[in-house]
């Protein structure tokens, strides 16, 4: 699998809002599950995204899961 895979050249944190609009609090476990699985494919860059994309869930919801507007 190419490397940047999992979330190349999308906004982290619309990425984390959209997650948290879908899944609520499961956001977190679904965005750590699919870095855990794209770094075993060996996917480095898309692993590491998709972190971003955890910790951006993480503090939008700590904030009561709203983003700054742009």
């Amino acid at each position: 699998m190419a490397e940047g895979h999992g979330c190349a050249g999308l906004d982290v944190d619309r990425t984390a809002g959209l997650l948290i609009g879908f899944h609520g609090r499961g956001a977190v476990r679904l965005a750590a599950q699919r870095a855990n699985r794209l770094a075993e494919e060996g996917d480095r860059a898309g692993a590491f995204e998709w972190l971003r994309i955890s910790e951006a869930v993480l503090a939008l919801l700590k904030n009561g899961g709203t983003a700054k507007p742009c």
